[in-house]
């Protein structure tokens, strides 16, 4: 291909990607993607379009550059860049389709050594794509926008197959058009807000001890029109469904886990700053995300009417408070102690004196966390055919960080449930129950 023009062959990484790259010890750093498509896409006009968006998203084509001074993203040449394996293809049926999906999905991948996305097409009664994407280009938003992209690209390409894209390279990626739309007093309240949202002890999941296990792959669809059900139901509440879910969840950590009484019940749950964007959106790929402490005092509620009413309650709490600033300024932080923080490698949790050996503890996110991705655009997925269903899942803990993450993806009228987590039987059986508490809670929505 021609080389792309205007392209900076250096990228700064802004301070999102800073937060993720110091993250890295606790995950694997990746963000996973699945498309369903009804019908069949274009397997070379795919990978076309995908060469292309490393030069309309022009991070996606770079590596990492680490040493002294400040990391930043070094451009892969024209001639790397055609030669790089970007897109799979497996043809597989049943358990092999999922069994492919599954191996591709959880693979690593090096920044480093760049670009930053792969993706994989797989054949069987449907087309599925996967794209592996790392969280220093963006966060799980940060993909829709980079598979719309690429949607938009495929479409380009079917009717010029000559079509060059305009490389991004004016979007801004950094938080500044945040900042700057904030008041002098949201910004000291961002300031002084805690760098990271710690949970209160005292209620956590337990998941089992022992050797760390592969990573896997959990993908569970709430049954067909629940999702109508829900929504009724948070109408008449005077809530979101994003409160009904939440509640939900608490309710279903609840019936695995009882709350001591007089503890302070939190889940930690992951924000969007684009609120604070024209119309909700970033005009690039971006990490513009954080996380967020949601607590419901130390009264669950008798039903699920009572921990709607505290979630919402609380939530309008969590919207109204400007985003956490100091996270941001610490990767801005002299050179030196910033690469005592990317060098920090994750330690496991000191046994407590005089536990016994075998004794479960609490896994890394204690509450496990929550991520509603929200509502998918279908219609921004389309690869040559329309999308039907379409998920993400959060990055692969690392070995020593157990801990289980859920990120509900809404695609038309289908909610699905994603859980990337290590593979250990008891932590499988502890999932399974705890999906099928968080079933249970949303059927009673169901009209009375």
């Amino acid at each position: 291909m021609p080389r792309a023009r205007r392209i900076p062959r250096r990228l700064r990484v802004c301070a999102g990607d800073m937060t993720a790259l110091i993250a890295r010890h606790v995950h694997d750093g990746v963000i996973r993607a699945v498309v369903a498509l009804d019908g069949r896409t274009d397997a070379d006009r795919l990978r076309r379009a995908l060469r292309l968006s490393l030069d309309a998203v022009p991070v996606a084509g770079c590596r990492l550059v680490e040493g002294r001074g400040r990391p930043h993203y070094r451009r892969l040449d024209d001639a790397a860049l055609d030669a790089a394996p970007l897109l799979a293809v497996f043809v597989a049926t049943g358990a092999e389709a999922d069994a492919a999906l599954a191996r591709f999905a959880l693979a690593p991948l090096d920044p480093h050594e760049g670009p930053l996305l792969r993706a994989a097409l797989i054949r069987g009664e449907r087309d599925l794509f996967c794209l592996r994407m790392h969280h220093l280009l963006g966060d799980g938003l940060g993909a829709l926008d980079y598979l719309q992209t690429l949607s938009t690209l495929y479409a380009a390409l079917e009717r010029d197959p000559a079509h060059r894209p305009a490389p991004n390279v004016n979007g801004q990626r950094g938080l500044w058009p945040i900042v700057r739309r904030l008041s002098w007093r949201e910004l000291r309240q961002g300031l002084r807000a805690p760098a990271l949202p710690l949970r209160p002890g005292g209620w956590s999941l337990a998941l089992a001890p022992g050797d760390d296990g592969p990573p896997l792959l959990v993908v569970r669809e709430l049954p067909a029109g629940r999702l109508a059900q829900v929504r009724a139901y948070a109408r008449a509440q005077q809530a979101t469904v994003n409160d009904v879910l939440l509640a939900a969840w608490y309710r279903a950590i609840a019936r695995l886990a009882p709350p001591p009484p007089g503890v302070e019940l939190s889940v930690v749950i992951h924000v969007s700053l684009r609120r604070y964007l024209p119309g909700g959106r970033a005009n690039a790929v971006a990490n513009l995300s954080q996380m967020a402490r949601t607590s419901i005092g130390a009264e669950l509620g008798a039903t699920l009417d009572e921990t709607v009413a505290r979630v919402r309650a609380d939530m309008a709490r969590v919207k109204a408070e400007p985003p956490a600033l100091a996270m941001p300024l610490l990767t801005l932080a002299p050179p030196g102690l910033r690469r005592l923080l990317l060098r920090r490698g994750p330690q496991r949790p000191t046994p407590r004196p005089g536990s016994p050996a075998g004794q479960r503890r609490p896994g890394g996110g204690g509450a496990p966390l929550f991520n509603n991705i929200g509502r998918v655009d279908a219609a921004g997925l389309a690869l040559g055919a329309p999308a039907v269903n379409a998920y993400l899942t959060a990055c692969v803990p690392a070995p020593a960080m157990r801990g289980l993450q859920v990120v509900v993806t809404t695609c038309g009228e289908r909610v699905n449930l994603a859980v990337v987590m290590r593979d250990i039987a008891d932590d499988r059986q502890v999932l399974a129950a705890l999906l099928d508490a968080f079933e249970a809670e949303l059927a009673a929505t169901a009209p009375r």
